[in-house]
């Protein structure tokens, strides 16, 4: 068992009820008419994928690993084409490899670190999406120092969900050589906390109706560690570190099929850091009304308050503010949850902790769930922050949380715009309560 946290019976029905494998889909195949083979094609992509990532989160030994990867890379690859030439125009862009999707990442670890066929690298590439929505720069850019044929985009459309866990790896690999190494320690010292919104939690709870399994592990610093022959001793330890995968390459594939490649050359391009968010000084702002509202709930970041400007397009109307807390919600500048997802409200919290720099918080160990969790996090939260000078204050929307943090010494204005725009403010200390 890999995964940390896993249970081998939670894993074997994943694998045998959740997952279906390719033999019992095709099964079905024979008989069906060619719009419906295309379709559960077209569905089993999805399928392939996490099957591979459980088995690995499941401790199914490498080698083994290594040929069902090479068999599964060149079967979606067979129906990818099948797909597109059959499927016509409904069919033209679909694909399944997508640059912002984190079990992507997965597959393109066992594809690339495992198998020594150098027919697969390739084949890889050939799943994966042209299309400009559906690329990022960072898994571009790991796959290129695998295959060099993968041509790097002349601009990327930012991606808010893969942002925070992908530019730390983007910012290691624009640094020097000699610094690239503690740069990932660093990045792996957060990774746990910027998995929350992906399901993982401290002391998961497996049993019926409760947590889900966390599968998942940093497959983009250990394509990173492989592809820049990276020292990995600063992390190799941490358990969602896939350690085994860096090993295996380094001992079966280095200086193999990627012998190619020149020591510590990764993709052969320039990488820059991403440049870090413009943060305006509050107190000399010229933004008005809404605006400034917004720019006092972003902490000064321009970017997050233009995005969520032009998400709303002005104060909302007739005190409609689920588009409003939508928007903040999805900028990362505020919370927006179910009154009793406790989940997403603390994965949220370390978003907006970390956003301002403040350092992680210990959440308080009970209730256990659901609204009195949320509760007691809130409460907990808002003490914490009022020793680092800001608070927590929040909008009233019907079902849900919706609490912003501001600093206190902008509270009494952000409070007094609140009245002005006729915004249902609670005052701080009172976001705690539903």
């Amino acid at each position: 068992m890999r995964d940390p946290q896993g249970d081998p019976q939670k894993y074997a029905v994943m694998l045998d009820v959740d997952i279906c494998s390719r033999e019992k889909m095709a099964r079905h195949l024979p008989g069906l008419p060619l719009k419906h083979v295309l379709y559960r094609l077209a569905g089993q992509f999805w399928e392939d994928q996490k099957y591979l990532l459980y088995r690995y989160g499941q401790g199914v030994p490498l080698a083994s690993l290594a040929r069902d990867d090479a068999a599964c890379t060149r079967a979606m690859l067979a129906d990818l084409r099948f797909v597109k030439k059959e499927g016509g125009e409904l069919y033209a862009d679909i694909c399944p490899v997508e640059g912002a999707w984190r079990w992507n990442y997965g597959l393109a670890a066992m594809a690339l670190l495992l198998v020594d066929d150098p027919e697969v690298p390739a084949a890889f590439q050939e799943l994966m999406s042209e299309a400009p929505d559906q690329r990022t720069f960072l898994f571009d850019l790991l796959v290129k120092a695998f295959v060099p044929s993968r041509p790097i985009a002349g601009h990327y459309h930012p991606n808010r969900y893969a942002l925070p866990w992908s530019e730390p790896v983007v910012r290691a690999l624009a640094l020097a050589p000699a610094e690239q190494s503690a740069a990932l320690a660093r990045h792996m010292e957060n990774w746990t906390r910027l998995m929350r919104p992906y399901g993982w939690k401290p002391g998961l709870d497996l049993s019926p109706g409760r947590d889900r399994l966390f599968c998942d592990f940093a497959f983009e610093v250990a394509l990173a560690v492989c592809g820049w022959d990276i020292d990995d001793s600063g992390f190799a330890h941490h358990p969602y570190y896939p350690r085994d995968l860096v090993e295996w390459y380094r001992a079966h594939i280095r200086h193999g099929r990627d012998a190619w490649r020149a020591r510590l050359a990764g993709a052969g391009v320039e990488v820059k850091a991403p440049a870090l968010p413009s943060q305006a000084e509050l107190a000399a702002t010229t933004r008005q009304g809404i605006a400034r509202w917004i720019e006092l709930a972003a902490d000064g970041d321009q970017e997050a308050t233009d995005a969520v400007l032009e998400a709303v397009g002005g104060m909302p109307k007739d005190g409609e503010l689920d588009e409003l807390a939508c928007a903040l919600g999805d900028a990362d500048i505020a919370l927006y949850a179910d009154i009793e997802d406790d989940a997403t409200l603390a994965a949220q919290m370390d978003a907006v902790s970390a956003a301002r720099g403040l350092g992680v918080f210990d959440e308080p160990a009970a209730p256990p769930s659901g609204r009195a969790r949320c509760g007691a996090l809130l409460r907990a939260w808002d003490a914490w922050l009022a020793e680092r000078g800001y608070r927590l204050a929040a909008v009233e929307v019907e079902g849900a949380w919706h609490a912003l943090v501001v600093r206190t010494a902008c509270m009494d204005e952000f409070q007094a715009l609140a009245t002005a725009l006729a915004m249902p403010l609670r005052a701080p200390g009172a976001a705690c309560t539903g």
